[in-house]
């Protein structure tokens, strides 16, 4: 994931979930590059997103840990990048995730 206000960074694992894609948070890393375990490790993050080809995905919901609130959702793939936004009507806050292997 990008940083978050604390500078701390997300590892989630990616997979189906029944026909759709889902996201589960899997590691946590301070600033520092530390790993440290955080509450919502197995929580899913991502849920529902449908593949609409050509590396887009739409129709699901994102979880953000640091409010605790959902917002609807899609992402982009490109490559090693991933453009998350979560959206509220027509305002979206987009966020660039990196893949890591």
């Amino acid at each position: 994931t990008q940083a978050n206000d604390n500078g701390d960074v997300g590892m989630v694992q990616f997979g189906p979930c029944g026909e759709r894609w889902c996201g589960t948070l899997v590691r946590s890393f301070h600033a520092d590059g530390s790993e440290f375990r955080s509450p919502n490790h197995g929580r899913m993050i991502v849920s529902d997103m449908r593949d609409e080809g050509n590396g887009a995905f739409s129709g699901g919901r994102i979880w953000d840990p640091g409010s605790d609130k959902t917002y609807s959702s899609r992402m982009q793939l490109s490559g090693n990048t991933l453009k998350v936004s979560g959206c509220i009507a027509v305002l979206c806050r987009t966020q660039t995730w990196l893949r890591v292997r």
